[in-house]
């Protein structure tokens, strides 16, 4: 395209908020697919490492930043809160200000419908899946569920949790479902919570359905997860348009365009569930 010749002559850095395969592998993708040399600056996931990064990039400020995880962004906004910002590997990026006219990026969410989709075709005779949510859950995000749940004809139940403590309660109360699809907020999401759910999924049998591959690898059943290679990509291209003077307010955040199915074996034959042997070309990831 016309615009990625004029892209190479800018100045591009990389902040990573952590040293792990989910963020190591869009950053690489976003390199090979960026054309150009980038800086890039790692935290290492420690706070320490945040005034050095800060102090450069203030220093110096590039023509556009990719940031790869909350800490990343945070650091990249309050240092250069000018520069454009590609966002990506963030969940609920508002909790963390990473919002307004100068940010775009990849969400860290598949669409619920596509989710759910394909859920349904590996476990059809799921009536009614339990949808485990903040109690701050938006109404918006909720009408979106619904939307999906019907558009697929899958029932969902929101099961709103606004203590961690309750979490165990409210899965034991609902009775009526026959799956639970773990939607953390940050709240949520802490090692606690994930083992109850864990405990209680596998001692009703239930599938959980969860929304990255580190998850099921974790212990989850199923994940309908953004393909890191191509957030990667999809954040080059992003940053090319930048580049090439395109405004990132103009520039919605993006779903992720590629998705990769992930299963964990062992966690499906302990809930006793089985899947359509011609389903298992349809697996990206499979934890064993």
């Amino acid at each position: 395209m016309w615009w990625c010749a004029v892209a190479w002559a800018g100045q591009v850095t990389v902040v990573v908020s952590d040293d792990v395969p989910a963020y190591e592998q869009p950053v690489q993708a976003f390199l090979d697919a960026l054309g150009q040399d980038a800086e890039v600056l790692r935290l290492h996931g420690r706070e320490s490492e945040l005034p050095a990064v800060s102090a450069r990039l203030a220093a110096d400020p590039p023509d556009a930043v990719f940031a790869v995880g909350a800490k990343a962004g945070w650091v990249v906004q309050r240092a250069t809160p000018t520069v454009p910002l590609v966002l990506a590997g963030v969940r609920e990026p508002e909790r963390y200000g990473l919002v307004g006219p100068m940010v775009t990026g990849v969400t860290l969410s598949v669409p619920p419908e596509t989710t759910l989709s394909q859920f349904h075709a590996f476990f059809p005779d799921v009536a009614t899946v339990g949808v485990v949510a903040p109690v701050g859950l938006s109404a918006a995000r909720e009408a979106e569920l619904v939307a999906a749940s019907e558009a697929v004809g899958v029932g969902v139940s929101v099961l709103r949790v606004d203590d961690t403590r309750a979490l165990r309660g409210v899965l034991h109360r609902a009775r009526d479902i026959e799956a639970v699809w773990w939607v953390p907020s940050a709240d949520l999401l802490t090692s606690t919570a994930w083992r109850t759910v864990l405990d209680e999924t596998r001692r009703r049998q239930l599938p959980l359905l969860v929304d990255t591959t580190t998850l099921v690898r974790a212990g989850g059943t199923f994940a309908v997860a953004p393909d890191p290679v191509a957030v990667g990509q999809q954040a080059a291209a992003l940053t090319q348009r930048i580049l090439a003077g395109d405004l990132a307010a103009d520039l919605p955040m993006e779903a992720p365009g590629g998705r990769l199915v992930a299963l964990h074996r062992t966690a499906l034959a302990q809930a006793g569930w089985t899947i359509d042997p011609l389903l298992a070309d349809f697996v990206d990831v499979l934890v064993h």
